[in-house]
């Protein structure tokens, strides 16, 4: 997602990362890698083949955003994306920057 992509780039020096997380099935794989690759995004992406992640963090759709804090509590979720949403993104990111920043 180019807009994450921006958004990372932005903020990466921060105290702030974004890492992707592909529930794709393994037959996809190969797939999600070239997209990866081809795209250069700035940020990993992981594959959470199970869906172990996903679901323990109260998934049910993509896209899906999952705000972490550093002590490794789920700050804030953001479930699917249309345009115009990327401030709201924007905001959360700095949102969970400062709380960071205050801990």
């Amino acid at each position: 997602n180019k807009i994450l992509d921006q958004l990372h780039r932005k903020y990466e020096n921060s105290n702030f990362k974004i890492i992707g997380l592909s529930i794709d099935s393994p037959r996809e794989l190969s797939k999600v890698k070239s997209y990866v690759h081809t795209s250069e995004i700035s940020f990993p992406v992981l594959f959470d083949r199970n869906q172990t992640f996903f679901r323990k963090t109260g998934g049910r759709s993509m896209p899906y955003l999952v705000f972490i804090k550093s002590d490794g509590s789920i700050f804030k979720k953001h479930i699917g994306f249309m345009m115009g949403e990327e401030k709201i993104i924007e905001q959360d990111i700095l949102d969970i920057i400062e709380a960071h920043n205050n801990e």
